[in-house]
């Protein structure tokens, strides 16, 4: 559990900073629909979006690449299939699933806010 949360934290972190560098390209096209009148949840809108499609496709190859590290598991030590059913892995899934759009949206979430809270001055 220990090795778990270390690597969570690792991940949301380089996550967190990914999206950063992502948005940080944007932020005059952001300032820029500000200052046309847009609201906050019309310029955030379309980065969250993409935050959610992109943690999909993250849950996507995560899950292949651990089914299939299950399946080559299970090939060379047949005795492991008994350890982990289809409900069990199912859930494994659906919670690598959550917690990868999660992440990718609360950290867009937070960058697009930073981004649309500072003057203009501060964006150089």
């Amino acid at each position: 559990i220990a090795i778990s949360a270390v690597l969570l934290i690792i991940a949301t972190t380089l996550i967190f900073n990914t999206n950063k560098l992502s948005l940080y390209s944007n932020r005059f096209i952001i300032k820029n629909m500000q200052l046309a009148g847009a609201s906050w949840a019309h310029i955030s809108k379309p980065f969250l979006q993409r935050s959610v499609y992109h943690g999909l496709i993250s849950a996507v190859l995560a899950a292949v690449v651990l089914g299939s590290g299950l399946v080559f598991l299970h090939r060379s030590l047949p005795e492991t299939r008994d350890i982990l059913g289809s409900t069990q892995l199912f859930f494994v899934f659906f919670a690598l699933s959550i917690t990868g759009i999660l992440i990718n949206f609360t950290s867009t979430y937070y960058t697009v806010s930073r981004f649309l809270s500072m003057r203009t001055d501060d964006l150089y």
